[in-house]
């Protein structure tokens, strides 16, 4: 009887490795598809000073420096992007965007798979097939051309990869344990990879703050971990340099930014109040029942909580 479940389990457990194998497979091939076909060699746009100037030219001329990584490109701080744009030159021994579109490719696909990972913990094995086939649908349709056919945007992959395990360690573990310093320095990662990676230190102490204030988690541990979160979500603000030449791309006024929130919220139906509220009924729905009884620390479904959060914070960041 005991040999025939580890059987069962196993037979199991190569079913999921399966479904997770042709998702990638199909995910990067549609991916490399679209690099074949309209991929070019030539860098473009920010990557001649992004990269070129202020990156590759130190390197090789043997005068980079911490400064360097760590430099700001307009608003943000692309350290972790740099890192891996210095490692791809140095294997490559040359620079070719289109190797870092593939790369970029193959990055996309891993951190959607460690996404739905995480969220087949919380709802359970049964809504595998149903989490792969929604992301596959809504992520490998080429809306955002200018991600998967340049190669200096891996930052948008990296910003998301750090932001969802930045809310796992954070809110599935008890504070101060390791595994939720670990959210910290991951939220450090999204911060240095792009300036709305802060968003994610917002969401974690949102989502704290709402714990303590509900009663599920009302301990001194919790309150000095929200302190610690928002502060570190100032810190991060601070060190967002803010450029005067882009002032003019910002909202000049409530009306302006309602507007641009409205049409963040829409996205992909037309701006309006109704796209707004047909587009996130599932999210108000899932808030509705999860909030409607109090909810234990632990209860995982805390962590659809923060991404919810952590999806409204980029919002407000896009729409501002």
């Amino acid at each position: 009887m005991k040999t025939s479940l580890t059987s069962f389990r196993d037979s199991e457990n190569l079913n999921r490795y399966l479904r997770y194998l042709v998702f990638f497979v199909l995910f990067f091939g549609v991916k490399l598809w679209l690099v074949r076909q309209f991929g070019n060699p030539i860098p473009f746009w920010d990557q001649w000073d992004g990269e070129a100037g202020n990156l590759y030219k130190p390197y090789l001329d043997g005068t980079l420096g911490a400064g360097n990584l760590f430099a700001p490109h307009n608003e943000h701080r692309i350290f972790t992007t740099r890192i891996v744009a210095l490692a791809l030159l140095a294997i490559n021994k040359s620079w070719n965007p289109l190797l870092q579109m593939v790369f970029n490719a193959g990055v996309h696909a891993l951190v959607l798979m460690y996404c739905i990972r995480l969220l087949e913990k919380v709802t359970g094995r049964k809504s595998l097939p149903a989490l792969l086939a929604f992301t596959f649908v809504v992520f490998a349709v080429p809306y955002a051309w200018e991600n998967s056919l340049a190669g200096f945007q891996l930052q948008f992959y990296l910003v998301f990869f750090f932001s969802v395990a930045t809310l796992w360690h954070t809110i599935s573990y008890q504070p101060f344990t390791g595994k939720w310093w670990t959210g910290i320095f991951l939220g450090v990662l999204a911060f240095l990879s792009l300036a709305s990676g802060i968003f994610v230190i917002a969401a974690a102490a949102g989502i704290g703050l709402l714990q303590y204030i509900t009663g599920t988690d009302r301990n001194r541990k919790r309150l000095l971990s929200v302190g610690l979160l928002l502060l570190m979500f100032a810190i991060g603000a601070w060190l967002t340099p803010a450029l005067p030449h882009h002032v003019e791309f910002k909202a000049k006024n409530l009306t302006q930014f309602l507007g641009a929130m409205s049409g963040t919220l829409s996205w992909p139906m037309k701006n309006s109040i109704l796209s707004v509220v047909v587009r996130n009924a599932p999210a108000l729905v899932f808030l509705f029942l999860f909030f409607r009884k109090k909810r234990p620390a632990g209860d995982r479904r805390w962590f659809i909580a923060g991404m919810i959060a952590w999806m409204l914070c980029q919002s407000v960041s896009i729409a501002y």
